[in-house]
């Protein structure tokens, strides 16, 4: 063994083949986790409005007055706060209603909330959506935010609909420029 370790300290064999063995593992391991595991997961783009929402944005952004704003895809979180109650009947309000999302929020020039508009295609027909979208539903009334619901293949009246809302005051909630 004497005979064995003096050879590798005198040849440099041992720290060649550790400096080896660690490069080989440095390279051959990203290889083999995908191996083992399959490939690292990717981000890609995806098209954010359907046919239908992109039609519909395009006559929405026509019916809105120039200061007002058709935003799609917005995160009810992000507009609809939970109050009163305790701190765990909010948080569990809160969580129910947080990541949904609706397709439309018009907004005024103060960037108030003022129409949720849902365009419900098949999906809305079954019985956990439906649930779902009257919970959303309930929890637009209580803040005062009117919600409209259009079915697939119908014209709405865009024009209509948002002379409606400009008509009523601006629901109830905190000034416009809150700091956040």
């Amino acid at each position: 063994m004497d005979q064995l370790s003096a050879l590798f300290a005198t040849t440099g064999v041992l720290p060649a083949a550790l400096v080896i063995g660690v490069l080989l593992l440095v390279v051959l391991l990203p290889a083999l986790r995908r191996l083992v595991f399959g490939a690292e997961p990717r981000h890609a783009l995806r098209v954010l409005l359907s046919p239908w929402e992109r039609e519909a944005l395009a006559a929405l952004r026509t019916a809105v007055p120039p200061d007002w704003h058709v935003c799609p895809q917005v995160r009810v979180g992000d507009f609809l706060s939970v109050i009163g109650g305790s701190e765990q009947a909010r948080s569990a309000a809160h969580r129910r209603i947080r990541q949904r999302s609706v397709d439309f929020l018009v907004i005024d020039a103060e960037s108030r909330p003022r129409l949720v508009i849902e365009l419900d295609d098949s999906s809305h027909r079954q019985p956990n959506r439906r649930r779902r979208d009257a919970e959303n539903d309930a929890a637009y009334r209580q803040a005062g935010l009117p919600v409209r619901h259009i079915q697939p293949g119908r014209r709405p009246d865009w024009l209509s609909m948002i002379a409606a809302v400009m008509t009523q005051a601006p629901p109830p909630g905190p000034p416009a420029d809150t700091g956040a």
